[in-house]
């Protein structure tokens, strides 16, 4: 079995796309905005969010910047911020 087959490996894809989800509907941000701040195109955004394309190593801390998060959020590695809800 090669990585790319690996099971687990596509289970942490999945929950990375999901952090980069939540962490952009929490900077209020559409996938086209975002996208446009990190220079790359919506579907490539989107296919991150969906755990079906691997984040190069260099867009890691952009995200991180763009949504004002330590590297070790977007890896899993230390909790997700609160999230403020508007009422």
């Amino acid at each position: 079995m090669t990585r790319r087959d690996d099971p687990n490996r596509e289970k942490e894809r999945q929950a990375l796309g999901l952090r980069l989800q939540v962490l952009r509907t929490c900077a209020r941000l559409k996938q086209h905005e975002a996208a446009k701040a990190l220079k790359v195109n919506r579907n490539t955004l989107s296919a991150w969010e969906q755990g079906t394309y691997e984040l190069a190593a260099l867009d890691v801390p952009r995200l991180a910047a763009l949504y004002k998060v330590d590297v070790l959020v977007i890896h899993g590695l230390a909790p997700m911020p609160e999230i403020k809800v508007d009422e």
